[in-house]
């Protein structure tokens, strides 16, 4: 067609901005091990395809199974894939070439780098910017460089293109759709324009929406201005706000319904109300809620008031247990004092005996010695120590006769103070093991009241909550809360049709963005097919479309595929 003769030819670059000048593969770098001679690429067209062996018997078609698909996948790998194949075969090269790897000469953007990756991960990755397979090799950069290698690619591929949150979500354009993009996965087919990878393929990015799909080419054909991508991302706040309010919506109808019997079951369960679960909530029936709930109210108090009689009851008797314990306390200790003086009196006059008697022993242990008065006598021999051993005898026997009485009646005396001061304690251990079970009974009766009036609390709270919804149920109260949730759906839903009404007006307005498009297109139908048929381009909500049909045929899976082509 004429559009193809009109369009200027002036080549705006002398390559393209990304693409592989060669592929190594290699069975080990050390030694350097080839598996086979490398491939080298030009621009433009290459074709790719499997040599048959005329000695070769097998029945199968030749040029399958010779590894066009791998080779396409070695490329991709070196583009920065992830992985480089389906699981089965992955796992059969790893076999087979455990220390192997595939090596590139990528041109980007007029640069060579150089790309060596293992196919066992273990290894790792390298680049190196300005050099050859072979020096790459021999240089062994940094686990870093590859890392540099894949922001150069990045930069370069996105530097023309509207990348940043224009994918559904808020998400950026990033290398790997891109890739994806342009290499999709064989077991993909040409199913659609969008699907570019495939579950089977075991390729990444596994999952890539249409919508994002259709984003990523347009952005790449400069089809996605900035006011398409603002609307997109309100719309989407729009729909998502909506979508959460029509659900709190039908969530708030269903309240009324579920706290009425929630509380008919708490009344029913907690408080022993069988006719809970049934009753009416219009007081003048006998049996109504109301009225149940104020005779349980009553029940409660007056066990209350009961609770408040017994423990006026207790405080009593313990305010007069505890004047009854002092004084028998106090007697007590005066019992106990005066048997201890008396303990210690018989004490005292028994350690002065010993004091004499012991005398008497250091003296008479003496009498071997010579008396230092006078020398040489001894001092058994002396007539002045024998003068006070008699002496000693004497006041041992004065002080013993005197002493056995005094410890006598001192000892009498303390038996009956140890006797009075047993039978005190053990009436003062009764009387304080009645004031603990006095005081534990207190304790325990407060917690009765305590909890009697939590019940009141709550069957009353229970009661109001109940009517509350109850009425919002049966619609006598209005439901101010879904009243607001209404109104701001209606809000939403008026918002969401002005934010379409919007992008239909602004993609209508990019109809003529599209012409030029829309005539290579058709040009290249017409040319490469036949004058039978026509191309067509159509941008909608749904994305970008690609039709070629011929004549009024529109349908066909053969034309599916044409126009993907």
């Amino acid at each position: 067609m004429a559009i193809l003769e009109q369009i200027d030819l002036v080549a705006l670059r002398s390559e393209p901005r990304i693409w592989i000048s060669k592929l190594a593969l290699f069975e080990s770098l050390d030694p350097l091990t080839p598996i086979r001679e490398p491939i080298t690429f030009t621009t433009g067209l290459n074709i790719v395809w499997g040599v048959e062996n005329e000695a070769n018997d097998e029945q199968f078609e030749p040029g399958h199974g010779v590894g066009k698909t791998t080779l396409c996948r070695f490329i991709r790998y070196c583009l920065g894939e992830p992985g480089f194949g389906q699981a089965h075969a992955v796992k059969e090269i790893q076999h087979t070439f455990p220390e192997g790897c595939v090596a590139a000469e990528v041109q980007i953007d007029g640069q060579r780098w150089a790309v060596q990756r293992p196919f066992n991960k273990a290894r790792a990755d390298w680049a190196m910017p300005d050099a050859t397979i072979k020096e790459l090799i021999e240089a062994h950069p940094t686990r870093d460089s590859f890392q540099q290698y894949l922001n150069c690619l990045s930069t370069v591929c996105l530097s023309d293109l509207r990348s940043e949150g224009v994918l559904t979500g808020g998400e950026s354009i990033n290398w790997m759709h891109l890739l994806a993009m342009c290499a999709r996965d064989q077991e993909a087919r040409y199913q659609s324009l969008w699907q570019w990878r495939s579950p089977r393929s075991d390729s990444l990015p596994r999952n890539i929406q249409k919508d994002d799909a259709h984003l990523t080419l347009r952005s790449v054909l400069n089809l996605l201005p900035d006011e398409e991508t603002k609307l997109q991302k309100k719309l989407a706040r729009i729909e998502s706000d909506l979508s959460q309010t029509e659900k709190d919506i039908v969530e708030r109808q269903r309240e009324p319904e579920y706290w009425s019997r929630h509380y008919r079951r708490v009344l029913h369960t907690d408080f022993s109300m069988d006719e809970a679960l049934e009753a009416s909530l219009e007081s003048q029936d006998m049996f109504s809620l109301p009225n149940l709930v104020a005779g349980q109210v009553k029940t409660l108090k007056d066990e209350l008031e009961n609770q408040r009689s017994q423990l006026d009851e207790l405080e009593r008797n313990i305010a007069v247990l505890s004047a009854v314990l002092l004084e028998p306390a106090e007697h007590q200790q005066t019992v106990e004092s005066a048997s201890a003086v008396a303990k210690s009196g018989a004490e005292t006059i028994a350690s002065d005996v010993e004091s004499l008697r012991q005398l008497k022993q250091e003296i008479e242990a003496a009498k071997i010695w010579p008396c230092k008065y006078a020398h040489p006598v001894l001092i058994g021999n002396c007539q002045h120590t024998n003068e006070r051993l008699v002496g000693l005898d004497t006041e041992i026997r004065e002080a013993s006769a005197k002493g056995l009485s005094k410890v006598s009646k001192r000892d009498q005396t303390a038996k009956k103070l140890a006797d009075q001061s047993d039978r005190q304690r053990s009436l003062l251990t009764q009387q304080r093991e009645r004031f603990d079970a006095l005081i534990t009974d207190r304790r325990n009766l407060e917690d009765k009241r305590r909890e009697t009036t939590g019940k009141i609390k709550v069957l009353q709270q229970t009661a109001e909550s109940l009517t509350r919804w109850e009425r919002l149920r049966i619609g006598k109260e209005p439901d101010s809360e879904l009243a607001g949730l209404e109104k701001r759906k209606v809000t939403l839903e008026r918002n969401q049709k002005k934010a379409k009404q919007q992008l239909t007006t602004l993609l209508e307005s990019q109809d003529k963005s599209l012409q030029g498009l829309r005539q290579v297109y058709e040009a290249l139908a017409r040319n490469t097919l036949s004058r039978d048929f026509n191309g067509r381009v159509q941008l909608s909500g749904e994305g970008l479309e690609f039709r070629v049909f011929r004549g009024e045929n529109l349908s066909g899976e053969a034309f599916e595929t044409l126009s993907i082509l």
